[in-house]
């Protein structure tokens, strides 16, 4: 309760969209988790909470359609992440809305992903071509969705805001 009271001015700035809720590596899919899930999005009531999952056990095999059926049942919205491949905290690029709420997290694709210095890990700018190519992506999660929010996490230098700056000059958007 401390923790959504800190929220209170944003609230009442009508400035908060979204709570994102990132787990951890370990949070794999399993009953005792998705119930986890249930009650930080009823803690967090009225306010809506998202959930960004990092670990691939929630995308593995059968479990992909498992994890967003058990989202969509409840209308938990799912944060989809572009970020890199083949380490311990990735998942796969799944790109899907479970709620009237969309939400997409760019991470970037460092190849320094594992630093601790968060200069390597998030200092990756998005080339146009990249960007270019989310942007048919972009639009086909939006026509799913009610509200699609795009965050970008590359946030070493000023890479976020030009990214995100080009992204919307991209999809056309004020």
């Amino acid at each position: 309760s401390r923790f959504l009271s800190a929220l209170d001015p944003l609230v009442e700035a009508d400035r908060l969209g979204v709570v994102l809720f990132q787990f951890p590596p370990w949070f794999t899919i399993k009953r005792d988790n998705k119930q986890y899930l249930l009650e930080v999005a009823k803690r967090c009531a009225p306010l809506r909470a998202a959930f960004e999952f990092r670990h691939a056990s929630w995308f593995d095999g059968d479990n992909r359609e498992e994890t967003l059926g058990f989202l969509r049942k409840h209308q938990l919205p799912y944060v989809c992440v572009d970020m890199p491949q083949g380490h311990r905290s990735s998942v796969p690029p799944v790109l899907a809305a479970t709620a009237d709420l969309a939400v997409v997290r760019f991470h970037g694709h460092s190849e320094r992903w594992t630093s601790k210095d968060i200069h390597e890990k998030f200092g990756y700018d998005y080339s146009d071509r990249e960007l270019r190519d989310w942007v048919p992506r972009l639009r086909e999660l939006a026509g799913e969705a009610e509200q699609t929010h795009v965050l970008m996490n590359n946030c070493y230098r000023d890479y976020a805001q030009r990214n995100g700056q080009r992204l919307q000059v991209l999809l056309g958007v004020d």
